[in-house]
């Protein structure tokens, strides 16, 4: 019993941890136009050998803390693919250091098609995969399910009649998903709702320099993706086009600078970091197979949010020249915060740290822009600690002595539920699926346990059988 509380305790700061992490606002990077793709510049950060002696990496994707991959063995229904997951940052999913981009899982059980494509929806918690091929027969048209957790096959859903699907994505801002298939003999880019039906057909695709398309990614307005170009003798591409106009922006060569090789193919791509873009390619060098990641860093526009909100709050580059618009800045900028409020007892956090203010007046902390920022206030009490009454921070950081009226102004910027009511909720919600799960483990052992001794008790009878039958 001891044994068991411990284990709920570990679980379930666990649990207020990730929580925690997950009601963070999500970064929204706004790429600064198609030149961002024009000349991208590739960093190998992955090698890792195939196992299969003709096999491709297909497609990739990226859960919550993994790099989530396909390689395919063969267009062979008898033959298992095998599907790796690689750790997506230079920690895992408890926290602990790994190697980022080193292999932390490998399934190989199932034939997943082709396996073409592939997204991970975070609100199914499902990984859904675009088959291209249909050599189980039944299949045309179809995607199949996959489990982010065991990597391992779970249903299929299906889609359309007519022809195939190459490539997936996720659309989050939507709650929608964009296929790419090879209809009528060419090619098109369509939209479906969160049911997988069909919303709009946006019509043909431009494949040039390809004959044919790997995987897609998208990144706001933009759908990133390789032409297949393989025996063409012109080198590897990536294009990008415009969702909302189906139309070919960019088609840039890409070139791996310092790296020898006889054979590479771009085929999937996916983000690790808002405006990390990550290439999943398949590289021949000596003579052996291997599956590679590269990224490159997009040119973005971030967010510097709270400042607008408040007059006394205004940013300025390190030249001194006023920030116009913050919610256009651009990555890697340095800039200055000052505050003209003369509110002695007033604080600013920073991403909900507190911010000292520098000799010169000026908040100095937002250096080397990588990533959306929030800027919000609160008010220092008379023992020191500080109220902070922003949106972002909703919560007291002060004494128990603190009023309720405050508190009710504080829940009121909050917009709705306080984050750590939120953060009980989802708590509670794991640990009730932890005790049905630990439940429904000890009947299934206890269901073994019975099929295992009725076993043991037939074979005893035939043998009492036998040994009759033999005197």
């Amino acid at each position: 019993m001891a044994r068991t509380l411990k284990r709920l305790f570990s679980f379930l700061l666990v649990l207020l941890l990730a929580s925690a992490i997950c009601i963070r606002p999500v970064c929204a990077e706004e790429v600064t136009g198609p030149e961002a793709f024009q000349g991208m510049n590739w960093e190998l950060v992955m090698l890792d050998p195939l196992l299969a002696s003709a096999g491709n990496v297909q497609s990739v994707c990226a859960t919550e803390y993994y790099i989530i991959m396909i390689e395919n063995t063969a267009d062979d229904a008898t033959q298992p693919d095998t599907v790796s997951a690689y750790y997506r940052y230079p920690y895992d999913e408890n926290g602990n250091a790994v190697d980022q981009y080193s292999l932390a899982k490998r399934v190989t059980m199932e034939d997943w098609e082709h396996g073409n494509g592939m997204t991970y929806n975070p609100n199914t918690h499902k990984i859904y995969v675009a088959l291209y091929t249909s050599t189980h027969g039944d299949d045309e048209g179809c995607l199949y399910v996959m489990n982010p957790d065991t990597l391992t096959y779970e249903s299929t859903v299906h889609v359309v009649d007519g022809y195939n699907i190459l490539g997936i994505e996720y659309l989050a801002d939507r709650d929608q998903y964009l296929i790419q298939g090879n209809a009528d003999g060419g090619y098109n880019f369509a939209i479906l709702d969160n049911q997988f039906n069909l919303v709009e057909d946006l019509g043909p695709a431009d494949l040039s320099p390809g004959t044919n398309s790997q995987d897609m990614y998208v990144i706001g307005d933009y759908i990133i993706n390789s032409p297949l170009t393989v025996n063409l003798g012109i080198g590897s591409y990536v294009n990008v086009y415009s969702m909302s106009a189906n139309t070919l922006l960019v088609s840039d060569q890409v070139n791996l600078d310092g790296i020898s090789y006889t054979g590479f193919e771009p085929e999937s791509f996916t983000e690790v970091a808002p405006g990390v873009l990550l290439m999943a390619a398949t590289i021949i060098i000596d003579d052996i197979r291997y599956a590679a990641f590269f990224t490159t860093t997009l040119s973005c526009y971030f967010s510097v949010n709270g400042v607008a909100e408040d007059a006394s709050l205004s940013l300025c580059y390190t030249d001194g020249t006023p920030v116009e618009d913050p919610t256009h800045i651009l990555r890697g900028t340095s800039l200055l915060l000052k505050d003209a409020s003369t509110d002695e007892n007033r604080q600013l956090y920073i991403d909900g740290a507190l911010t000292t203010l520098s000799e010169n007046g000026l908040y100095d902390a937002l250096t080397d822009i990588q990533s959306d920022h929030t800027i919000s206030t609160g008010v220092a009490d008379t023992t020191g600690d500080s109220i902070d009454l922003t949106e972002e921070n909703a919560s007291w950081n002060g004494s128990p002595s603190d009023t309720d009226e405050d508190s009710a102004l504080s829940e009121e910027k909050s917009g709705g539920l306080p984050a750590p009511l939120i953060v009980i909720f989802v708590v509670a919600a794991f640990a009730a699926f932890w005790i049905w799960n630990m439940r429904r483990i000890r009947i299934e052992r206890e269901r073994k346990r019975r099929r295992a001794r009725k076993r043991r008790e037939e074979l005893r009878r035939r043998m009492q059988e036998l040994d009759d039958f033999e005197d």
